[in-house]
């Protein structure tokens, strides 16, 4: 995990903001390094959470004396619609959406007090619905032959795995019988210590039940 702490963000400004010249006014370098911090955390604890690298692309830090770029301001929020993508959430689940083509220039159009809001709100959801979501996720592991779909997921979701001695978490298969019902299969198949049945002389016109007899 990331030696970053994971600031509060600042998801509230309005225009009031702006014509009164509040400390929510202005974006200023502590602004930047807190967004982009925060991203920084929110990548650490998904590639934790997911066991994967993600796609990511490192942004200097600007400085008083230097001016971010709209290549730098467009790689930062790049990397958090990289973040909120590899997350995996539904297209219905409420994200923000944010953009990453800014323009240079007098006659583009500059992000304004709401863009920001949405990219700090952005990092805040993918940062408190993945927590939520992890024990959703299932991770792809070592399956068993047979096995339950419900035991399935939950060894594949889980990091630690069920002793392989539980008639659980291993189906022991061996040789089966032909006219064997399902149930009798799946308990020859699931404990060893249940009686196989053993072929033997089949009479020719007999009936179902009676062949199962004679084999048994």
């Amino acid at each position: 995990m990331s030696s970053l702490k994971y600031i509060h963000p600042i998801t509230d400004r309005t225009l009031a903001d702006i014509t009164a010249r509040t400390a929510k006014g202005y974006f200023n370098l502590v602004d930047w390094y807190r967004v982009y911090d925060n991203s920084v955390y929110l990548r650490d604890l998904l590639e934790c959470l997911l066991g994967r690298t993600l796609s990511w692309t490192d942004v200097s830090y600007p400085t008083i004396t230097t001016f971010p770029t709209v290549a730098s301001l467009n790689q930062m929020l790049q990397n958090i619609i990289n973040m909120e993508e590899s997350a995996g959430f539904p297209v219905i689940s409420g994200m923000v959406v944010i953009t990453a083509d800014w323009q240079e220039g007098t006659g583009a159009v500059s992000p304004d007090y709401e863009d920001a809001n949405n990219w700090e709100n952005l990092i805040e959801q993918v940062r408190n619905t993945i927590a939520l979501a992890a024990d959703y996720r299932i991770q792809s592991g070592v399956s068993s032959c047979g096995q339950q779909r419900f035991f399935q997921s939950r060894f594949r979701t889980f990091r630690y795995a069920i002793p392989v001695y539980s008639p659980i978490a291993s189906f022991v298969a061996g040789i089966g019988s032909s006219d064997c019902g399902s149930v009798r299969g799946r308990k020859f198949r699931t404990y060893e210590s249940v009686s196989r049945p053993v072929a033997g002389l089949k009479s020719c016109g007999a009936s179902r039940n009676m062949l199962n007899t004679r084999r048994y």
